[in-house]
């Protein structure tokens, strides 16, 4: 791939960028960037990357935050209330007594719903973890392949990174044992 290539082939796959913006920024016709994309398979590695375990499982972390961010707020919201129930119990307003009992009630429930969604969301994530993991067989056969076909390529530089396999493969059965 050209230089030229190597900014599309990242704009588009790595920052999702569209071939229009991309023809755009190098001056470049939209019908040459698609050709580009339909030649070097782009729209399938993109399209990996989004869909990949590690985006899935960043993606699941996000809403996991954004539950924890629900949760504190309800808790904080719990004890403000919670201090006007006391005042309302030392001063004995039945009246604000209920209706502070019912707020705090109303943000156990809330709460409660909170904690549904995200043990669901747990159980996704760990549940990805699992159909995902690729055995260490299946790691090796990969990695042979690749460094085979790095032999093939340049002879030179396979010989040059032996050191950098032989500690990968180390530690990745390392990793899986």
């Amino acid at each position: 791939m050209t230089t030229e290539q190597t900014r599309a082939y990242n704009w588009y796959v790595k920052d999702h960028k569209t071939a229009k913006w991309i023809a755009s920024e190098l001056k470049r016709t939209e019908k040459t960037i698609g050709n580009w994309i339909k030649k070097f398979g782009w729209k399938t590695q993109r399209d990996a990357r989004v869909n990949s375990t590690n985006a899935q499982k960043e993606r699941i972390n996000e809403i996991l935050g954004e539950y924890a961010d629900q949760t504190l707020h309800c808790i904080k919201q719990r004890k403000d209330i919670k201090k006007k129930l006391d005042k309302a119990i030392e001063s004995k307003n039945e009246k604000l007594i209920k209706k502070y009992r019912d707020q705090i009630g109303g943000l156990n429930t809330e709460m409660r719903s909170i904690d549904d969604g995200a043990s669901k969301w747990r159980k996704q994530l760990t549940e990805l973890d699992k159909d995902n993991k690729v055995s260490l067989a299946t790691y090796l056969e990969v990695m042979d392949d690749l460094f085979e076909n790095l032999r093939e390529f340049d002879e030179k530089l396979y010989r040059d990174t032996i050191d950098f396999q032989s500690k990968h493969l180390q530690t990745v059965s390392l990793k899986f044992g």
